[in-house]
């Protein structure tokens, strides 16, 4: 992706900015050494901010957003860049009034209207797709990636950003997935790893959160003190479950205390009845048990009597008395078979009323067992809503478990994985190290010599594993401590360099240019000049662009160099400002009136 230009529609907002290949300096100077004013504040910061909006930047109303400061001047135009993604020129306009519309197409097209969430994927396959990349690619990263080529001071910050974590509110883990994609290597299982890392954060707070509900709630702590007061629960349900259908089945009875007074009626009636049978059964029982005491040997002696007085009469009363007792045995046997029959209808009446009793019995039990259920549960509506609460009270603790049991099971299942991971992650560093970090390093190291040539001491590149860390892996760029008064900004310089040709050498699509906005503050002259030479000279490797700002000064100051250039530079400062794509003077603000930068 190379810049071609930045103008706006209608004209007249800002002078247009054409880009070419190699240097390309927004540049803000005096014409005349009497002109008075600051060279802060003319509109450099704000030109590359309109760059970046148009590469759909942010436009929230913060604090440091300059073009939400300058709403009123830009709000009625459009702002329009062009760029070239593999030989094909692309339009892109958006408007300050409705910044989350944005018009896209081939230049050669018809515009189409997007928002800038459906617009970013789009731009980002443009843009980034790698065609035989192994790693891991999302365009839901298009931002986070063209920051890294889009560096832009903030408002009234003097602080550069560091070369690595690049911006703000981003975890390293996922920066370290971001610089192994633009150098080209494998960054599937640093990719891995920040999802594990997410996945755990996630399963710990979840963890905390339930067991702070489980504490608030229910004053439980533990999981099996959970479990216990879930059975408990679940008991007082059952319970109150029973009584309500106890309730329910009482409805059967237009009124049970009623119902339940004629049963015990009915079972008194019934015992009354059967006790006096059984006494009418003993009393004949005991009858039968009555005999004669007139027996034949009686007979036979009353007769010796009557003998005494007359022999004959005597026989005859003997035979007469014998008689006597022979009918009265029949007379007894009689009645024996007599009251045996009515014993026998006695108790079959008995057993009869017994199956009525029993009958009886099991009703009165049930009306009882119903009028006690009514009592205990004396308002339908209030049983329901205390099953409701327990219910519901059930449902939430039933809840928290499983979550916690899941949450368990999940936050072990991960740990695993990360353990597995973190090996994989350590061979993988001291897999790269003779091939990939060597490479880089030699470009990171050339970059250095071309541009601090005189500097002793030298830099460091190095990708290590550090399984401490979240990340896992430590990407480390140090330059010696007296580089320059800006030393962050050094570091900057030459990494981000190194990623740009690295891209260039190993064709990896992506932008072909870097915006660096006041990275030249407090830098040597010398070493600026080597690095305008080192970037002619490595036009002849590859096309980039490199767009950045610069005062002029000529005994330093803020966003200048540190002195003037030397005589025998390869560049002069008169060059470099008719070289520039965009000179700004106190006089000749970017939007052509006074603006704070």
């Amino acid at each position: 992706m190379f810049l071609r230009k930045l103008y706006s529609e209608p004209e007249g907002l800002f002078q247009p900015i054409e880009f070419r290949d190699g240097f390309n300096l927004i540049v803000a100077h005096r014409p005349t050494a009497n002109m008075g004013g600051s060279l802060n504040g003319v509109g450099k910061s704000t030109a590359l901010d309109l760059i970046d909006f148009c590469l759909l930047g942010s436009y929230k109303k913060n604090t440091g957003n300059r073009l939400v400061a300058a709403k009123d001047l830009i709000e009625k135009y459009m702002i329009v860049l062009e760029f070239e993604v593999d030989g094909v020129d692309y339009i892109i306009k958006r408007s300050a009034e409705d910044q989350n519309i944005v018009y896209f197409s081939r230049i050669d097209a018809k515009l189409e209207e997007y928002t800038l969430k459906s617009l970013s994927p789009i731009l980002s396959d443009l843009i980034f797709l790698p065609r035989d990349y192994k790693g891991r690619y999302l365009n839901t990263w298009y931002r986070n990636l063209m920051h890294f080529f889009v560096k832009i001071h903030k408002h009234k910050t003097n602080t550069f950003a560091d070369p690595i974590e690049y911006m703000d509110k981003v975890a390293l883990r996922q920066f370290v997935c971001y610089h192994l994609f633009f150098l080209g290597i494998d960054n599937e299982l640093l990719y891995k790893n920040n999802v594990l890392v997410v996945d755990h954060k996630k399963a710990l707070e979840t963890r905390k959160s339930v067991q702070e509900v489980a504490i608030e709630s229910y004053g439980i702590e533990d999981i099996a003190e959970k479990r216990s007061q879930l059975q408990q629960l679940r008991r007082d349900l059952r319970k109150l479950e029973q009584n309500i259908e106890d309730y329910k089945l009482s409805e059967n009875y237009s009124d049970a205390e009623e119902e339940a007074n004629k049963l015990t009626a009915t079972v008194k009636e019934l015992w009354l009845e059967n006790i006096s049978d059984r006494n009418r059964i003993k009393e004949l029982r005991s009858s039968i048990a009555d005999k004669t005491t007139f027996t034949t040997a009686d007979a036979r002696r009353t007769s010796l009597i009557y003998e005494e007085l007359n022999k004959g009469f005597g026989l005859d009363v003997r035979a007469t008395l014998q008689d006597a007792i022979e009918y009265r045995k029949k007379l007894i046997e009689s009645r024996q078979n007599f009251i045996q029959s009515q014993v026998k209808d006695l108790e079959n009446r008995i057993a009869e009323r017994n199956v009525k009793l029993n009958k009886a019995e099991e009703e009165r039990s049930n009306a009882l067992s119903f009028l006690s259920a009514r009592r205990a549960v004396a308002d339908i509506s209030e049983a329901y809503l205390a099953i409701n609460r327990k219910r519901s009270e059930l449902s939430e603790l039933e809840s928290i478990i499983a979550t916690n049991d899941r949450v368990e099971r999940q936050i072990l299942e991960i740990e695993t994985e990360e353990s597995k991971l973190n090996l994989e992650i350590k061979d993988f560093v001291n897999g790269i190290q003779a091939s990939d970090v060597e490479k880089i390093t030699d470009t990171f190291l050339d970059i250095y010599s071309a541009i601090y040539k005189n500097e002793d001491r030298k830099p460091s590149f190095s990708i290590d594993d550090k399984m401490t860390t979240d990340s896992k892996v430590e990407i480390r760029v140090k330059v010696p401590s007296g580089l320059s008064k800006a030393r962050n900004q050094g570091r900057i310089l030459i990494y981000d360099l190194t990623v740009l040709l690295t891209m260039i050498k190993n064709k990896q699509r992506g932008p072909r240019f870097l915006i660096h906005d006041g990275v030249f503050d407090g830098m040597d002259p010398e070493h600026f000049n080597n690095l305008y030479i080192f970037l002619e000279e490595a036009l002849h490797t590859g096309r980039f662009q490199y767009i950045a700002t610069l005062n002029e000064s000529e005994s330093g100051g803020k966003g200048a160099l540190s002195g003037p250039l030397a005589d025998d530079a390869r560049v002069s400062m008169k060059q470099l400002i008719d070289e520039s794509v965009l000179d700004l003077t106190p006089n000749k603000k970017l939007f052509g009136e006074q603006f704070d930068d």
